[in-house]
């Protein structure tokens, strides 16, 4: 998804509230290796991705392997450098729910360019369909697959062409979702810090020295899992490199990053530089409100191994978890401060953040803990 050039003139982004969960985004990249794709296969695409939720799209790649980013950082320089498929009569919302599970549940799987490389009918002899691994387009069409539709010949071998050229007829291509990109939109995404491309890097390192470690090929962080509940030694070793490592503590690179959001004298100054602040707050409310439940998912998970299971690792990985919907809850109330009116909206932000007291989890006190 390395779009972002400093070259000036116009830029494209992808008209994010226009887009549903399983659109297919597909991406002329421009990069060498995008290149080397789009010769190979013959094709004006070298990239597949597909849409989570909100602004938070999937991929594989082999800088960071399966990880969830934001579109905002997505510019091109042309519109036709993106193009989205969707099918024709919109997919239920089961449907929605069962791709995003299956897509979340591959987050961390390692790419694998020799896979890639295999979509190639010259390479066919050489084919393991059994490789967990993965590569865009595998992805794509395997999601795709656990729903139901099979949107492409071979669902484990084929590329961003292919899916383009798809043998189901109620995918389709949607028009009118690229737009020029604004000069604020231009600006955050030069400038911002990437903060979940940061923690898919920081997954990839994990998986890679815990192999290193105990000489396994670990092909994400479920494999981890498994391996460590089946082999109890194993539990403080890798809970050694856990503590260590970005991805678990990503509460604190987002304090450090994104600090005008939660110190409130500086979120105070910050704000005074946003046009159309209330529509913004709300925005903004709205999709962190979505974040924190999201990862209460995955703390109510973990809290269920730990009771299983028990293991430091478990226990680890609940400190995380409750950390970050921690700071999440001191930047939702820091943004309920200056939201205006007393609104119906308002007050059911504040019970929500009132309802984690039950489990002992506050807006995270900054001073207390050394900030």
């Amino acid at each position: 998804m390395k779009s972002i050039n400093n070259s000036r003139g116009k830029k494209y982004i992808l008209d994010y509230e226009k887009l549903q969960t399983g659109d297919i985004i597909l991406q002329s990249g421009k990069s060498i290796t995008s290149y080397a794709i789009r010769c190979f296969t013959l094709s004006r695409f070298s990239h597949a991705m597909i849409m989570l939720t909100d602004r938070a799209i999937i991929h594989a790649n082999n800088d960071v392997n399966v990880y969830i980013n934001d579109l905002r950082f997505l510019l091109v320089d042309k519109k036709t450098d993106l193009e989205v498929l969707r099918i024709d009569t919109n997919l239920s919302k089961k449907e929605k729910q069962d791709i995003e599970e299956f897509l979340r549940s591959k987050v961390g799987t390692k790419y694998s360019t020799n896979e890639a490389f295999k979509v190639s009918p010259i390479f066919y002899k050489t084919r393991n369909i059994e490789n967990k691994k993965q590569f865009c387009s595998r992805l794509v069409s395997q999601a795709y697959n656990h729903i139901g539709y099979k949107i492409v010949k071979n669902t484990d071998f084929n590329s961003p062409k292919n899916i383009k050229n798809t043998i189901l007829e109620e995918l389709n291509d949607i028009s009118n979702m690229v737009r020029e990109a604004t000069e604020k939109e231009i600006n955050f995404a030069r400038n911002s810090s990437n903060i979940v491309d940061e923690q898919g890097k920081s997954l990839k390192e994990f998986i890679d020295e815990v192999g290193k470690l105990f000489k396994k090929d670990f092909n994400n962080e479920y494999d981890i899992i498994e391996f460590i509940i089946n082999n109890n030694s194993a539990d403080k070793p890798i809970s050694e490199f856990l503590k260590e490592n970005k991805y678990f503590n990503g509460y604190l690179s987002y304090i450090n990053t994104f600090s005008d959001f939660l110190y409130l004298d500086k979120f105070k100054i910050y704000i005074q530089k946003i046009p159309n602040l209330q529509i913004q707050l709300k925005e903004n409310s709205y999709y962190l409100k979505k974040e924190i439940e999201r990862i209460n998912q995955n703390l109510i998970t973990t809290q269920k191994n730990i009771k299983t299971h028990g293991l430091e690792f478990f226990k680890l990985k609940e400190d995380g978890y409750k950390n970050m919907i921690s700071v999440y809850l001191l930047q939702l109330s820091n943004y309920l401060k200056a939201i205006n009116e007393d609104s119906v909206t308002k007050k059911e932000y504040q019970k929500f953040i009132a309802s984690f007291k039950q489990f002992d989890i506050k807006p995270y006190n900054l001073k207390a803990n050394g900030f």
